[in-house]
């Protein structure tokens, strides 16, 4: 009998409120280290912050509890990534990560913020990110991030930017603002969960208290798309950018299985929604853009998530449908979600029900 080799899950390790002065190891970066703001008031009781020192990356990786047949890998941690919100593969296997250093309050006025694009590159094939390159910086509140047209869209509100490198040398030179008029009421709800469809549009989920009117930025005066609870799209082509499907709560995150649904992940009410064209779903808060809809005729208020049940508290952030085959069979179509209350990842299995 042949044994399978380990699955294996890539790590990267970072600490919210961790700073830097000088690196033990002796190593020396091309960029600056930055120190996060000291944290303010917490929370109390169940959801008070954890009073044990962070540990080291080695020691966190060993502390991982993973399914039989799996593995953790370290792959970068501090100083190299710190405070990922965003992060995604290119076609050379480099990493690309959003780091967001500003949030909650973003920076003064008229000062230079540190969110920053990263790309983490493994050249010894050892396993480890051994090389760092800072491609942008200078974001404040930047929450969103994808590849593609030979370039980054980057989500830093209130723009969608499109990001170039023209000369070759890792280091954005050309800044293009796409899209304009992206609230920024909840800081934790901005634009976010950039992914691509099967269908070439580039979508992003939007949390429903912050309240945007996305227009072009040349036409000022433009009433804009209105959006907040949702998951909404951008064609690169023909730049035009609408709301695909309206409702949940505070989405981070969209995924599709091989059939081309799209799924997203929500906070505080129940975690997981099939998203259909112009469908209004269930909300935390506030009402659809379309008056005319007939949600306010159903029990729920709005079309019902596909679970009546819930994991570990609320905070679900991320979703990835797996479609591989370097893990076990069993694992294809599973929905994996990020869940923060619980220092975990879930899984759901996806049954179809008649049309969902």
């Amino acid at each position: 009998m042949k044994s399978r080799p380990a699955a294996s899950v890539v790590l990267v390790l970072c600490c919210a409120q961790a700073s830097f002065a000088a690196q033990p190891s002796g190593k020396t970066y091309n960029f600056p280290i930055y120190k996060n703001n000291p944290p303010g008031k917490q929370l109390t009781g169940a959801y008070a912050p954890a009073d044990s020192p962070p540990l080291a990356p080695g020691e966190t990786q060993k502390k991982f509890k993973v399914p039989k047949g799996f593995e953790v890998r370290l792959f970068a941690s501090e100083p190299e990534v710190v405070n990922p919100v965003a992060m995604t593969w290119d076609e050379r296997g480099r990493l690309w990560v959003l780091e967001l250093y500003e949030y909650p309050k973003g920076v003064p006025k008229g000062q230079k913020g540190r969110d920053r694009i990263k790309i983490l590159e493994d050249t010894d094939a050892d396993g480890r990110a051994d090389r760092v390159t800072v491609f942008a910086d200078g974001f404040s509140l930047a929450t969103g991030l994808a590849l593609g047209n030979g370039g980054v869209y980057l989500g830093v509100a209130p723009d969608l930017l499109f990001l170039e490198d023209t000369n070759g040398d890792d280091k954005a030179d050309k800044t293009t603002v796409l899209k304009t008029g992206f609230g920024m009421e909840d800081r934790h709800e901005l634009l976010n969960g950039f992914a691509w469809g099967p269908d070439g549009w580039l979508y992003m989920t939007h949390g429903v208290f912050t309240h945007s009117k996305v227009r072009d930025p040349n036409d000022p005066d433009g009433f804009g798309v209105q959006v907040d609870a949702a998951l909404a799209r951008y064609h690169p082509r023909t730049k035009k950018f609408e709301v695909f499907a309206d409702g949940t709560s505070n989405p981070w995150g969209v995924d599709w299985n091989e059939r081309g649904d799209a799924f997203v992940s929500a906070c505080v009410i129940h975690h997981l929604f099939h998203m259909a064209p112009g469908g209004q779903y269930n909300r935390q808060g506030g009402t659809w853009a379309n008056p005319y809809g007939y949600v306010g005729d159903l029990p729920s208020k709005g079309l019902p998530a596909i679970v009546d049940w819930r994991h570990y508290r609320a905070a679900h952030s991320g979703i990835c449908i797996y479609q591989g085959d370097q893990w076990p069979a069993e694992c294809r179509g599973l929905a994996f979600l990020g869940n923060i209350h619980q220092s975990a990842i879930n899984c759901d299995r996806l049954t179809p029900v008649g049309s969902t």
